[in-house]
């Protein structure tokens, strides 16, 4: 009885989920195969039943209100948005060029990697001019190493009669190795990796992942 019981529920959850799914906008389901690409399927977008948008913790089965996710995470929904809706409104017709004016400020190395590479996907997939503006000059080798070749760089400061920026003003600054705990109380710890004290205005996105695992400092430094 257990079992049947079991297995009926499970049949009307899938009833229910592939009911929602056939009758969401189509900019929704475009909006979630991109950000599960984004974020290397840790996340996809549902609709909730009220017709809120949430997006589910694929890894721990949690969903949660856009609104509590981090900072770089909201970044590459947003971005997978914009991206379906031009997608979706330009049906049959031309692509027209993407202008992106330093959107991914905010993130981190592998998550600046995961949507330039993501970018230059639907660049060459969709045939689709993608202008991205950036005041950073160390911009420019991020998206080089994260899609294996030079993209198209235009100096706007030489072009309009500026002054040309070096090669060394475009390297990349070498990570900084995480210090071993090797001992250290998780105070001592705390100073050695300049953790931040809790601002309780912030999301508990910007919250530093020390504050959680004080007591286990061999599992915070692998993280």
């Amino acid at each position: 009885k257990a079992m049947l019981a079991e297995a009926g529920r499970f049949l009307i959850d899938d009833v229910a989920e592939e009911h929602r799914t056939e009758r969401e906008p189509e900019v929704v389901a475009a909006a979630r195969e991109r950000f599960r690409r984004f974020t290397h399927s840790r996340y996809t977008l549902l609709v909730d039943d009220d017709g809120s948008l949430k997006a589910r913790d694929l890894r721990h089965g949690t969903d949660h209100d856009l609104d509590t996710l981090s900072t770089g995470t909201r970044m590459q929904l947003l971005l997978a948005a914009r991206l379906a809706w031009t997608a979706v409104a330009e049906k049959d017709r031309e692509s027209l060029p993407i202008m992106l004016d330093e959107a991914l400020t905010t993130s981190d190395p592998e998550r600046f990697a995961s949507i330039a590479r993501s970018l230059h996907e639907t660049a060459v997939h969709e045939g689709r001019q993608i202008f991205y503006l950036s005041a950073e000059p160390t911009d420019l080798l991020r998206f080089e190493k994260a899609i294996g070749k030079p993209p198209n760089h235009i100096d706007i400061a030489r072009i309009a009669g500026g002054e040309a920026r070096s090669p060394e003003q475009y390297a990349l600054a070498e990570r900084e190795p995480v210090p071993v705990p090797d001992g250290s109380s998780p105070e001592e710890y705390a100073s050695r990796l300049r953790v931040p004290p809790i601002d309780p205005r912030r999301g508990v996105g910007d919250i530093h992942i020390f504050y959680v695992l004080r007591d286990d400092l061999t599992l915070l430094h692998r993280l």
